[in-house]
């Protein structure tokens, strides 16, 4: 689909260096769960539609904005009716864009929509240390990591809330997650340490 040059999710100003970091995770994790048909929850520029197309994993695609024409248009902060359910359902980046007195709301619809696999990422707002002792028999590097309890203001103003922040800290976030889900595993990204990806299996 063309673009107009001053949209949000034209290729310049959205799929930046770090943001394909955080392509590459998501291309792993759906390679490694083998899903046969996904639904991918917001548009953003298209890259998992475009990098699976012809292959054997079916992606569809859908966002609140019709005019980015996606198979189903939906608000996930809003209770919906399931159109069909999906091997995964996916949600990378996006629910930072809704209240998060609506975030188990998606929670329950991608609970709804899914037969067993959800990914969904998140923006992570932690201070981060590593230190490495190099000692002749002792080798081994550690991360300190504290959240941002003391700030409420997320770093951009289309963002909702992010978690690690006051009000949204990650045990208040995974409390939410696991009333629908399993938390198969969890990861912050090395090169990119504000995405924070959950991988869930459906309760």
């Amino acid at each position: 689909m063309a673009r107009d040059e001053t949209d949000s999710y034209s290729h310049e100003k959205y799929d930046s260096a770090d943001r394909f970091h955080s392509y590459h995770a998501q291309v792993s994790i759906i390679n490694e769960l083998k899903p046969k048909t996904m639904l991918n929850i917001g548009c953003g520029s298209g890259f998992l539609k475009k990098y699976f197309s012809g292959t054997e994993v079916k992606v569809s695609e859908a966002d609140i904005d019709e005019k980015l024409r996606p198979d189903f248009v939906m608000d996930i902060a809003e209770k919906q009716e399931v159109p069909e359910k999906f091997d995964l359902v996916s949600a990378f980046q996006v629910l930072e864009h809704i209240p998060f007195a609506k975030f188990e709301i998606a929670l329950e619809n991608i609970h709804k929509m899914t037969r067993k696999w959800a990914v969904i990422s998140l923006p992570y707002r932690a201070v981060n240390f590593y230190f490495m002792v190099d000692a002749p028999f002792f080798k081994k590097s550690f991360r300190l990591e504290f959240e941002r309890a003391f700030d409420n203001k997320p770093s951009t103003l289309t963002h909702e809330w992010e978690m690690g922040l006051r009000g949204t800290s990650k045990k208040s976030v995974v409390a939410k997650i696991t009333r629908f889900f399993n938390i198969e595993r969890e990861f912050v990204l090395d090169k990119h340490r504000y995405h924070y990806f959950f991988v869930l299996s459906k309760k």
